[in-house]
C-alpha cells in the first residue's frame, strides 16, 4: 500500500492535491471549492481570485474563454471543450460522444 504524502502546511498526512497548484495536502488544508465541478484548492489558490475552477477554460480550437453556463462541459471522451464559434464547426468528428451530440 503507498504511503501518503506528508501535507505541506501542516505536516499530517494527505492525498489532497490542489486543482491550481497540484500542492499535495490533507483534506482540512485542500478543500473542495465548487459544487458543480468538485476541485478542490488549497488556501492560497482559492483565495486568488485570478484563479477559476474547473467551470472555466478556454476554446480548444481558438482559445476564447469558456464556461459551463454557456458552453457546457468538455467532451468526456476526448476533452475537447469549444466555445459558440467554434461548436458547430470544428467539434471533433472521429469522437463517438461529440458525434452523438451533433446527431439530428
Amino acid at each position: 500500500m503507498p504511503k501518503k504524502a506528508k501535507c505541506t502546511d501542516c505536516g499530517t498526512k494527505g492525498n489532497q492535491t490542489c486543482f491550481s497548484c497540484e500542492k499535495v495536502g490533507c483534506s482540512t488544508c485542500i478543500t473542495t471549492v465548487c459544487c458543480d465541478c468538485g476541485v478542490s484548492m488549497c488556501v492560497l489558490c482559492k483565495d486568488n481570485h485570478n484563479v477559476q475552477c474547473g467551470c472555466y477554460g478556454e476554446c480548444t480550437e481558438c482559445g476564447n474563454d469558456v464556461n459551463r453556463g454557456d458552453n457546457g462541459w468538455p467532451c468526456s471522451e476526448c476533452s475537447q471543450w469549444l466555445c459558440q464559434e467554434c461548436e458547430p464547426t470544428k467539434w471533433n468528428k472521429s469522437c463517438e460522444e461529440c458525434k452523438s451530440n451533433h446527431d439530428e
